[in-house]
């Protein structure tokens, strides 16, 4: 028998308490700025006359960079300084599908600032796109502050999105995190958890169709050395691949689909390796179904009192 229940909140008085943003929490992108490279093919992000209005993307006001293929050719993009681009709780990235050329993001200075992000978009039919390279200078990423502290990277498109193996994730307001990869297209995951700072990710989430591969160790360092690990994976849709290089250590339990009508892979290639902190649900709850694939030299571990559940 189900039980009806009946608001005792004025509808009024709630839409009124919306209106006048008694709900501060929610936050939402404020001005959309397009890349339009001055008119001159400029290349450096942190260039005000770079983008629509000669204005910077302020992540103080949660604004929106965008491409939208304004500027033709595949583009190569540097930020040295971020300035506005690293204030809480920061900006949002959108690639229109007439962003059809790539885009590569990389730091070209001698420091260590990050651009400050909220969410990442790439809409069907946009070009490749990447952040950071696999040289030795770390490309920082802020996630959020402010009370900003959930973060959904999507991929609509054919074509790969990808953080390279010099990307670095800090954790805005020193605060936990959490982290939702999806959408129809592809990842590539070479980065790593920490950067220098405070706060945690607690957990990881693979959504949509598509398949997020990591090729690196994810694990890295906050202030003081203390390691960062994910404190959950979850695999709610698509599949995750750990391939050769790819290390993957959490610090609390792990579900290969995860509840209700979650269908989710996880495959393990080369010398990948996956240690689970905890449990390992391989389908977890209600009629979830979760496969696991192990190839190869691949390596799959419990941690203490953990147990594997299928």
């Amino acid at each position: 028998m189900k039980t009806n229940f009946t608001s005792r909140f004025p509808t009024k008085s709630f839409l009124a308490l919306l209106a006048l943003g008694a709900f501060a929490g929610i936050t939402h992108a404020q001005t959309t700025r397009t890349w339009d490279g001055g008119g001159v093919a400029g290349t450096n992000m942190d260039t005000a006359a770079n983008w629509s209005g000669d204005v910077l993307p302020n992540g103080g006001t949660s604004d929106t960079a965008q491409w939208d293929g304004t500027v033709a050719g595949p583009l190569s993009l540097t930020f040295n300084t971020v300035g506005a681009l690293g204030n809480a709780p920061g900006i949002f990235l959108s690639l229109l599908g007439t962003q059809t050329d790539s885009l590569t993001i990389n730091y070209a200075g001698t420091a260590t600032p990050a651009l400050r992000l909220q969410n990442i978009t790439i809409a069907s039919g946009a070009g490749a796109f990447t952040y950071g390279s696999s040289d030795a200078t770390n490309d920082g990423i802020t996630l959020g502050g402010g009370g900003v502290n959930a973060h959904t990277f999507t991929n609509n498109s054919s074509n790969m999105a990808t953080f390279g193996t010099d990307a670095r994730f800090a954790f805005g307001g020193g605060a936990a995190k959490t982290v939702t990869i999806g959408g129809s297209g592809d990842w590539t995951f070479g980065g790593k958890f920490g950067y220098g700072g405070g706060g945690s990710v607690t957990s990881v989430t693979k959504t949509g169709a598509g398949t997020l591969t990591i090729n690196n160790n994810i694990q890295g360092t906050n202030q003081g050395g203390a390691l960062v690990n994910p404190g959950n994976i979850f695999v709610k849709s698509g599949t995750m691949v750990v391939d050769a290089n790819g290390v993957v250590t959490t610090t609390a339990y792990s579900s290969i689909a995860q509840t209700g009508t979650d269908v989710g892979t996880l495959t393990l290639k080369g010398n990948g390796s996956f240690v689970s902190g905890g449990d390992l649900n391989v389908g977890d709850v209600g009629r979830s179904s979760g496969t696991l694939d192990i190839q190869d030299t691949a390596s799959l571990s419990v941690g203490t009192g953990g147990g594997f559940y299928v």
